[in-house]
């Protein structure tokens, strides 16, 4: 019996007496984690050592498929709940599942992995374009489905992940995005002022001068607040979770989650008109709860619905939309008063730094990257500083010209 790394090649008898050379090559993992091999018989040595070597050639280039294969489907949900979900929060996973069912399977969920190439990524991406699907839409697909194929080629049930073959789509200047401008600093006043009190009032004034998240406003408690200190805590986030069911049904679920960063948990300092937002959003709570009567269920949330419970962000979205259009407000959305906080903030100079540490983020360098383009006093205090300093050293040496000329005179 001969041996190699690649594969065995070993004696066997039929049943019929006959002496034939059995032939096996490792190809790919069951969805137990084990070994498969392919088999395969020839009449002599020779032969066996001719079929090992083109099997093996075979599984190189992609052209066997291992028996039974599993279609990207099947192979994509078993990695999201086997392998992936041990490495990623709950939320993660059911994001890329979202994700798989939305935008991958309905096109190439039934197809066997050894059958999806490079040029069947690059179709199916160029699909998702011609149905208007954002490039941040596309781009987000396609990591998913570059993980799912990594680990196929990784543990060896596809010689190479076509999806590294292709290229992510750039993003178009022009292409329409759910992002607004930032409101400037009267349409903050205005939406202060609309917003006072209405259920909006301290969800605006939290937004506007501390730059919260959504999922950070709506995820508070009252122990989050500490007026003696005039300190708030953010510790957690409220969001809604789409979970599947075995069947792929999906369901939305309220849940309560880590803040998005360890940077993202903090401690901020709250001024005056959060205060007395405070105040008038607690009588605001104190009426409903008055009209709620005997349905009304006690929680320490801060943001409640009518009978007290937490409330679901999507359904915050749609109030924010009727609050803006109420009110004659320029209409963006929940997420751009952040923007408007940091802008307005590094418009009235407060550091960069300091913005960075009050709106979480991890690094100065991202609060840069998304902030810095809306505030033209940055620019402005580049041109007039080096335009200053230019005319300064001018000046300078027109008057040392007139000094020298003066001497040689």
């Amino acid at each position: 019996m001969s041996k190699a790394s690649t594969g065995t090649i070993f004696r066997s008898t039929n049943p019929s007496g006959k002496v034939v050379y059995k032939v096996e090559v490792p190809h790919g993992y069951d969805l137990q984690g084990r070994r498969k091999k392919i088999r395969r018989t020839a009449s002599t040595q020779a032969e066996a050592r001719l079929l090992q070597r083109q099997l093996i050639a075979d599984i190189e280039a992609n052209r066997l498929a291992p028996a039974r294969e599993e279609t990207l489907q099947d192979y994509a949900l078993w990695w999201l709940h086997t392998v992936k979900a041990n490495h990623v929060r709950y939320s993660t996973a059911t994001d890329y599942e979202d994700r798989l069912r939305r935008w991958v399977f309905p096109y190439l969920g039934r197809q066997k992995l050894s059958a999806i190439e490079p040029r069947t990524v690059e179709s199916w991406m160029a699909i998702l374009a011609t149905k208007n699907y954002s490039t941040k839409t596309i781009n987000g697909a396609r990591t998913v489905l570059f993980g799912v194929l990594k680990h196929a080629y990784v543990t060896g049930q596809l010689s190479r992940n076509p999806v590294a073959a292709t290229r992510p789509f750039r993003s178009n200047r022009d292409e329409k995005t759910q992002v607004k401008e930032p409101w400037t600093k009267e349409e903050a006043l205005r939406a202060l002022e609309a917003a006072q009190g209405s259920e909006f009032d301290l969800f605006v004034n939290i937004a506007l001068t501390l730059g919260l998240r959504r999922g950070e406003i709506l995820g508070l408690t009252w122990d989050d607040f500490n007026l003696d200190e005039g300190t708030i805590s953010i510790r957690r986030t409220l969001k809604e979770e789409r979970r599947f069911d075995e069947s792929g049904r999906a369901t939305v679920t309220l849940v309560t989650d880590k803040t998005k960063t360890r940077a993202s948990e903090r401690a901020l300092k709250i001024g005056l008109t959060v205060l007395a937002a405070i105040q008038r959003h607690r009588r605001f709570v104190q009426t409903i709860r008055e009209s709620a009567g005997s349905d009304w269920v006690e929680t320490d949330w801060v943001f409640v619905s009518q009978n007290g419970s937490p409330l679901y962000p999507s359904n915050v979205n749609h109030r924010f939309v009727k609050f803006c259009r109420d009110n004659g407000l320029r209409l963006i959305r929940i997420h751009d008063m952040r923007h408007t906080a940091a802008v307005l903030g590094l418009e009235a100079n407060v550091r960069l730094e300091a913005v960075s540490q009050a709106l979480g983020h991890t690094r100065i360098d991202v609060t840069k990257s998304i902030y810095a383009p809306y505030v033209q006093i940055l620019s402005d205090e580049f041109t007039t500083a080096l335009d200053d300093s230019l005319n300064e050293s001018l000046l300078q040496m027109h008057v040392t010209h007139e000094t020298d000329t003066k001497e040689v005179a």
